[in-house]
């Protein structure tokens, strides 16, 4: 694909999101993969995410962001137990 056809990363995640021949379910995916990876940096000491190119603190900073934001989200616990019915 050429630079000039590359969709931006907002394009691209909404086309994942929406791309596949199993419907809906592969929304759940995405967001699956997003909380899982989140979950894993964000348990994880920075050092050991630290490369030359990106702050570990940072990276873990992030994902701790976007772990709270997932979480908060679908109104689940760090054992994916929902926290309150929809509406309560």
């Amino acid at each position: 694909m050429s630079t000039a056809t590359r969709l931006t990363n907002e394009e691209f995640v909404s086309d994942l999101m929406n791309f596949s021949s199993f419907g809906g379910l592969c929304q759940v995916f995405v967001i699956e993969a997003i909380r899982r990876y989140a979950d894993q940096v964000a348990a994880a000491a920075p050092a050991d995410v630290d490369t030359e190119f990106l702050s570990g603190a940072v990276w873990v900073g992030l994902a701790q962001e976007i772990k709270a934001k997932v979480y908060e989200q679908y109104d689940v616990d760090d054992d994916m137990v929902v926290q309150k019915a929809d509406g309560a």
